[in-house]
């Protein structure tokens, strides 16, 4: 089994979230371990979840007549498609989880979303500082 532990970095020393949790995984592990440094990433934000869902989904939505989950979807396997290539099965377009994505990942998402409907669908979308969001969004 795997385990997970979160740390910060400060002044080069690691600072462990939860450093009891880090003391009890020691002690239970016998012969060599293997760790893997990866740097946290911030999760998309609320404020992104509801420009993404009150805006975005809602014009294309309102615009194409989708229903708005399907639209979700279909905009996932569009630009968050990952090729796998399963032996027993072919090729298989497997779309990204939005909750997976960083607000880096989740922005560049929606830009492309934007641009794209720009382009392709002539529909405007709103950059997120040009709408007012409110918890309704």
């Amino acid at each position: 089994m795997n385990h997970i532990l979160k740390a910060k970095i400060e002044h080069n020393k690691l600072i462990w979230f939860n450093p009891e949790r880090f003391q009890k995984l020691l002690k239970s592990m016998s012969g060599g371990i293997e760790v893997v440094f990866r740097k946290i990433k911030s999760p998309r934000s609320n404020q992104q979840n509801r420009y993404y869902w009150g805006v975005i989904i809602k014009i294309l939505a309102d615009e194409l007549g989708y229903d708005p989950t399907d639209l979700h979807f279909a905009l996932r396997l569009r630009f968050l498609s990952m090729i796998e290539d399963n032996v027993t099965s072919g090729v298989l377009l497997v779309p990204k989880s939005t909750t997976s994505l960083s607000t880096a990942e989740f922005e560049a998402y929606q830009a492309d979303i934007r641009r794209w409907a720009a382009g392709f669908l002539n529909i405007s979308i709103p950059e997120p500082n040009e709408v007012e969001l409110n918890e309704s969004n």
